[in-house]
């Protein structure tokens, strides 16, 4: 259900602000399975799992993939919400 998805989203926020980046890894990563599985690989709200594993990523210094992610979100939403959408700005800037 995407408010679990939602929920793990928040839980890896705050795990985030701990410093538990694994833990924040591991609910990310949850979240975006939810996305994909509900929305499909082409939805807004599966790019925004993608940005927040990039992130949860390059807090633990695997930047390759932090950046195979980031370059994955931004792919999406330029695609589903164009070039001057907010979203997508997002993406270029994580990237």
């Amino acid at each position: 259900h995407l408010a679990t998805a939602t929920s793990y989203n928040n839980m890896g926020l705050s795990l985030r602000d701990l410093g538990r980046h694994e833990e924040e890894l591991q609910h990310n990563q949850k979240a975006l399975e939810i996305y994909r599985k509900a929305l499909g690989d082409d939805h807004p709200d599966t790019a925004t799992g993608y940005n927040k594993m990039g992130f949860s990523l390059r807090n633990l210094s695997r930047h390759e993939e932090a950046l195979q992610h980031s370059q994955k979100a931004l792919e999406i939403s330029s695609k589903a919400l164009g070039e001057n959408h907010p979203t997508t700005a997002t993406s270029y800037n994580n990237m």
